[in-house]
């Protein structure tokens, strides 16, 4: 059903689909037409798959899925454990059925955006913790919690827990500095190396792969060396670096329906204008 709807996606042209559309032709220039529309096709599938998984994460049972998750490289955020840990992700579309998976085996706060529709924000709260507050509650190993809890974030890191953050989105300029992403100038969130640098915390990237559509692969990678450097320049463009590493291992998946490139360095047009 996810990939019929991503073939409907792709057929339709809706917004988010021609904004994923010119994403790719940006980012994949060498491409041929024939390889960008395959790869445009494929990615709309990604897309239908990730509102089912999603769904099956907010209302259905994650046991059923348990033996469908290979999750490798625990070994690295093990070797970790006398200090907190920042577990770098990046917006796949089974990013939240990835997170459910990790949040059920491992002592996890789960960094995330409070929706404005209180529908759509109690399905997020049900299924992530029974209950929501700080950060830096003890109560508790594993926990959600609002982005703009910064101070909470610090603070647990400092008490060497593992939070789980996605920070690869167009936040404006002023959270971010100009970095190549794909060779395309890009508003870059400076929170990772922040957080890092305050919290004392070491920063592994974390992979979600699908060898196929009803199996995930969730690789944990070592932790980064000489990041942060305290430059911000130098940790933008380290942070797209290592995203464009992971995006590359599985393109298809990766969220790019999002106006990645919205916010323009002075004096450049609008990317997304004419959709």
């Amino acid at each position: 059903m996810g990939q019929r709807l991503g073939d409907l996606l792709y057929t339709l042209r809706p917004k988010r689909t021609r904004v994923a559309e010119r994403n790719i032709q940006a980012c994949f220039p060498d491409l041929s037409e024939s390889d960008r529309k395959t790869l445009l096709r494929k990615n709309m599938r990604s897309l239908g798959l990730g509102l089912f998984e999603t769904l099956i994460c907010r209302f259905g049972s994650m046991k059923v899925l348990d033996d469908r998750f290979e999750i490798v490289g625990q070994e690295h955020l093990d070797q970790c454990s006398d200090q907190g840990t920042i577990l770098l992700v990046f917006h796949f579309s089974s990013i939240e059925l990835c997170a459910a998976a990790l949040f059920s085996r491992l002592p996890l706060l789960v960094v995330y955006r409070p929706h404005d529709n209180p529908v759509i924000e109690y399905t997020q709260k049900r299924r992530w913790s029974p209950h929501s507050g700080s950060v830096a509650s003890d109560d508790r190993d594993s926990h959600l919690f609002d982005r703009a809890d910064v101070r909470g974030m610090v603070k647990a890191l400092r008490q060497n827990k593992n939070i789980w953050i996605a920070a690869d989105q167009d936040l404006g300029i002023k959270r971010s500095v100009f970095s190549d992403f794909f060779k395309i100038k890009t508003a870059t969130p400076l929170a990772p190396a922040k957080l890092a640098s305050s919290g004392k915390a070491k920063v592994l990237p974390v992979a979600f792969t699908r060898p196929d559509s009803s199996r995930y692969r969730i690789e944990i990678l070592p932790p980064l060396e000489n990041y942060p450097l305290g430059d911000n320049q130098s940790d933008a463009d380290r942070f797209n670096q290592v995203a464009e590493q992971i995006v590359l291992r599985e393109p298809q998946s990766y969220l790019w329906a999002h106006r990645r490139f919205k916010t323009r360095p002075e004096g450049e047009p609008p990317f997304y204008q004419d959709l």
